[in-house]
């Protein structure tokens, strides 16, 4: 049995492995693997696909929608993202702040969903352009699940183009401006699972987290081969894929006045900088919270506002969208953008978050197997030129369907625009 779960999670041989060979994403494999190895009747996910890369979720749910149909097993996901489950979820039970809102067929629900404008971006990418252009021209466009049955309608939707009477709505662009020194620009490198936290090294060399063991790591033209973390600490922040390995203090508010004070800040200038960052992270209701006590995504939150409290120049941000919802994850973004844009911030995400990297990255570098494959704008990466799901990526639904269409989209709602748009140019 255990051979068989390892085999069938994807981690075949690895019996004799230590955990901490293991990357995040394998670890929850292997949390998967413990639970099938007893053939439950009910296996109950909370997240399962949080710290794996797009090829890595699909075939995660492949593998349980084929556990589900072969034995009968009934498969329970609590999820913020739900888009890839869309083509194998039958029944769909919506809560907002600890009340029912919803519990129908999938269908139904993500209708309702799609009406409450602070519940629409937990609606699935596709579904939210299916719905988005109902609404738009009054028509039914049917039980779309996957993208090619999307695409496949492109028929009718060409018609509704040509029939379109609407105003021309704005297409929305959140791209990062183009800035000409490294010190202004967003990068985000994209990493397979299985590299091993290359790029995660990469981020722990600026930190002087480790040392190169040869050639040069220059911070601002300086090299830094024989500095320590705290001398780095006020020009580059630094936040883990795991944020229990950050938390030192017993309240929010300490964990975030840690570095100010280790700098010998004023104790009112420390309070500025805390109270601002608690405040662009969504955690002054929390500043007297115990950290460990904090969810996931609450925890991730207070790792960045621990590397903001020091106004760094870079920040290193390991797959920040983990354990976020839809609307922490806009703030987050948000308050990044405009970090970079307004302050000149350099921020870099480590990140299999596809749709956050298509809608605010401005480079984009891609490891695979430990190599560099690509280097390029977004745009360029998803723009359906290159196969990106051979390095384990999955081009932004919206972005593909787009690419399908002649249409450029970032978004759901860039794409209804889209069509708004390229309807009236027609008419």
């Amino acid at each position: 049995r255990t051979r068989r779960a390892l085999e069938d999670v994807g981690l075949p041989g690895r019996e004799s492995y230590q955990l901490d060979e293991l990357s995040g994403g394998q670890r929850q494999r292997l949390l998967l693997a413990s639970v099938l190895a007893v053939h439950p009747g009910i296996i109950v996910l909370d997240e399962p696909v949080s710290a794996m890369d797009p090829d890595g979720a699909n075939s995660l749910y492949k593998l349980l929608y084929k556990i589900h149909k072969e034995y009968g097993t009934t498969i329970v996901v609590v999820e913020h993202r739900i888009d890839y489950l869309l083509p194998y979820m039958t029944d769909l039970v919506v809560l907002k702040k600890g009340r029912l809102v919803a519990a129908d067929k999938f269908e139904n629900a993500a209708r309702v969903m799609y009406k409450d404008e602070t519940l629409r971006h937990f609606v699935p990418a596709l579904w939210r352009i299916k719905l988005g252009l109902e609404e738009k021209f009054g028509v039914s466009l049917g039980n779309w699940r996957t993208e090619e049955e999307a695409v496949a309608a492109a028929g009718s939707l060409d018609e509704l183009i040509q029939q379109a009477k609407t105003e021309l709505l704005p297409v929305k662009t959140a791209n990062f401006t183009e800035k000409s020194t490294f010190g202004d620009t967003l990068r985000t490198y994209t990493a397979e699972s299985s590299i091993c936290d290359v790029a995660a090294d990469c981020g722990r060399l600026f930190m002087a987290l480790i040392h190169p063991r040869s050639g040069q790591v220059l911070v601002d033209g300086t090299d830094i081969a024989a500095m320590e973390p705290a001398d780095l600490a006020d020009k580059i922040g630094y936040v883990f894929q795991n944020p229990d390995l950050q938390i030192l203090e017993d309240t929010v508010f300490d964990e975030v006045a840690y570095g100010p004070r280790a700098k010998k800040l004023s104790e009112d200038k420390v309070k500025r900088q805390v109270e601002t960052a608690l405040a662009a992270t969504g955690l002054t209701d929390l500043a007297d919270a115990y950290p460990r006590l904090l969810s996931f995504g609450q925890k991730r939150r207070l790792g960045v506002a621990a590397a903001l409290a020091l106004n760094p120049r870079t920040l290193i941000l390991d797959e920040i969208t983990n354990g976020q919802d839809a609307v922490e994850k806009e703030r987050m973004m948000s308050y990044l953008k405009a970090l970079n844009e307004e302050n000149g911030i350099t921020v870099v995400l480590i990140s299999h978050d596809m749709d956050t990297v298509r809608r605010y990255a401005q480079r984009t570098i891609v490891l695979h197997n430990g190599h560099l494959v690509f280097d390029g704008t977004p745009a360029k990466l998803f723009d359906g030129s290159i196969n990106v799901e051979r390095w384990g990526l999955r081009c932004p639904t919206a972005t593909a369907v787009g690419n399908a269409l002649g249409i450029t989209a970032t978004s759901p709602e860039d794409f209804c625009s889209s069509i708004s748009m390229k309807g009236e140019r027609q008419a």
